[in-house]
């Protein structure tokens, strides 16, 4: 999508230019992913319809694993780690 690797492969913070605009409901990849929110882990769904959190394939213990967000209110992509325990989005691809 234009995000120069070492940004793409980045452990944390916000990275890219538009490629999260790219990848949202509307964008210009085709993706169309919806502000979903999350569900922490109390169990409770928080930031519907603000953000969607995909976990990656990658795990930074046996305890966290990276994940990728999206904000209503960004143009980027946001990598961070979350809890396992958080309930995040993932996407399936048939192989």
């Amino acid at each position: 999508m234009g995000m120069p690797e070492d940004e793409a492969t980045a452990s944390s913070g916000w990275q890219g230019t538009d490629e999260g605009s790219q990848l949202k409901l509307g964008g210009t990849s085709g993706f169309n992913a919806l502000m979903s929110g999350n569900r922490n882990t109390s169990g409770n769904f928080t930031v519907l319809g603000l953000t969607t959190v995909f976990w990656t394939g990658t795990q930074a213990s046996s305890f966290i694993a990276n994940a990728r967000t999206l904000d209503a209110s960004h143009a980027q992509v946001n990598h961070s780690n979350y809890d396992k325990r958080y309930g995040n989005s993932v996407r399936c691809l048939k192989d």
